[in-house]
């Protein structure tokens, strides 16, 4: 007999049905800090190096993980800005200084957070050892403008 429910994730490992993505693709993690987006002001500018050295110091900064430290940092500053802004109510400083917090958590930074947070699978870093095996495997090639 036959049902209608969905397999649980041990049932299809142990049933030896393929999951979607049993082999993600490599990570490159960076190794520089990367350019801030242009129209940062130069608190953001601060906040984003040290931001991100963090992250790279924890080896989990990507070129996509960038997007989430600027959402971040943006959310860092307004929840600054609406605590010395007396127009603005308890509710707003306390919903952005959660919505700073869930950024922050996100990326690894504080205490609990940086504990969860681990080294993606199959992670490469942008170093030139890393890059030159990207190329002998015949990945990150084309990115460069180098062979296909």
């Amino acid at each position: 007999m036959r049902t209608n429910r969905k397999k649980s994730l041990a049932e299809k490992n142990a049933s030896g049905t393929p999951l979607r993505n049993a082999n993600p693709a490599p990570v490159t993690l960076l190794s520089e800090i990367p350019k801030p987006p242009r129209e940062f002001s130069k608190a953001a500018r601060a906040l984003w190096r040290e931001v991100c050295s963090e992250l790279i110091k924890s080896r989990v900064l990507t070129a996509t993980a960038t997007f989430a430290v600027e959402n971040f940092i943006l959310l860092q500053l307004d929840a600054r800005k609406a605590a010395n802004d007396k127009k603005a109510t308890h509710a707003q400083r306390l919903t952005l200084l959660r919505e700073a917090r869930l950024a922050a958590a996100e990326l690894g930074l504080g205490p609990v957070a940086a504990g969860k947070v681990q080294i993606p699978a199959g992670a490469l870093t942008d170093s030139a050892d890393d890059q030159r095996w990207l190329e002998v495997i015949g990945e990150g090639a084309d990115e460069k403008g180098g062979k296909s």
